[in-house]
């Protein structure tokens, strides 16, 4: 079989804490066919652009362009303009990719090609590169029942199936410059909202049946508090321009506005004052059972589940409500 080249897209913006790792994860690839590498920087302040300079210099297939609007879904798109192989693929700087990353991608890709699938690319799941307990935490609430996760969910998912979820996706290049790219209005969700665009236009999109990259989560309640409120914001902001909400998506903020005006109402009514915290407090014990019972399932810390899964559930459903908001708001101005 004749393989390809293939361009991988790399966006960095202080970095230089896995930066090095996620560019040698790409160099070690055990695809048989060449590779590039393009890396779009966002004007890092650290000491990202110096491990850069030493790898370009050192290989001659990493490329280093300027991303002057910083956010990723602009730097991919640039990338990709200066690129001129039949396939993309991207990796975020804080992914390290197995070594058979691409091959596997890639050999899912034409199988289903050649079964007369309209496809326009693969992508996989992330697994935990991080032993931080809030992280490990993290990952299990995330990946489970009570934060939406069923088995067929992206993180859970062991067979090759359709989706629009999959990340770190290869692509066919006519077809990514084709349909518009990532919509560089979107600092989050770019990817999520560009695979249901294709999907919208006829196309398939594949998850590979292993987690093929493994991801460094955060390691605080308060950086993982302020990521899921982003994640909450602009999934809303790409349900409406995609006009497909998802219900799963709303109950966080369904609950988040429930308790907001329960709250409100109790310095009114000490009823409900009595209510509010009894509302509370079995949503505390049942996140806590299910933290305990995941736990002991996954041989994790119950605690840092639990937290994790009531920081998850209030900070993405303060997100959905704000974006709801503005755009009820902006439809009624």
């Amino acid at each position: 079989m004749n393989y390809p080249k293939i361009t991988v897209v790399v966006c960095t913006l202080n970095e230089e804490n896995h930066i090095a790792q996620c560019l040698n994860s790409v160099l070690g690839q055990d695809y048989p066919g060449n590779i590039d590498i393009i890396v779009a920087d966002g004007g890092s302040q650290d000491a990202t652009i110096s491990i850069l300079g030493n790898f370009a210099l050192k290989y001659s297939n990493i490329k280093l362009i300027d991303n002057p609007n910083k956010i990723q879904s602009s730097g991919r798109n640039l990338a990709v303009s200066k690129c001129e192989t039949e396939f993309i693929a991207y990796l975020d700087a804080h992914y390290i990719a197995r070594k058979d990353w691409i091959s596997k991608m890639f050999d899912i890709l034409i199988q289903q090609k050649n079964n007369n699938i309209n496809i326009a690319g693969v992508g996989t799941a992330y697994y935990n590169l991080s032993d931080n307990e809030i992280s490990l935490g993290y990952t299990a609430a995330v990946s489970s029942i009570i934060c939406g996760a069923p088995k067929e969910h992206l993180l859970n998912n062991n067979k090759i199936t359709q989706t629009d979820h999959a990340l770190m996706c290869i692509y066919y290049r006519n077809i990514f410059k084709l349909n518009g790219g990532y919509d560089e209005k979107l600092p989050v969700g770019e990817d999520y909202e560009f695979n249901v665009r294709l999907i919208q236009k006829g196309y398939k999109i594949f998850q590979t049946d292993e987690k093929l990259v493994g991801y460094y989560p955060r390691t605080t309640f308060e950086s993982i508090a302020k990521q899921q409120f982003n994640y909450g914001y602009w999934r809303q902001i790409v349900s409406k321009k995609l006009n497909k909400f998802s219900l799963i998506s709303l109950i966080p903020a369904i609950f988040v506005l429930i308790m907001i005006i329960l709250f409100l109402i109790s310095f009114l009514n000490p009823t409900v004052f009595v209510g509010y915290f009894v509302i509370l407090i079995l949503y505390m014990f049942t996140l806590l059972t299910a933290g305990a019972l995941i736990g002991l399932r996954r041989q994790g810390n119950p605690i840092m589940i639990a937290v994790s899964a009531l920081v998850i559930h209030f900070s993405y459903g303060a997100g959905s409500l704000s974006a709801l908001y503005k755009l009820l708001t902006r439809t009624n101005a």
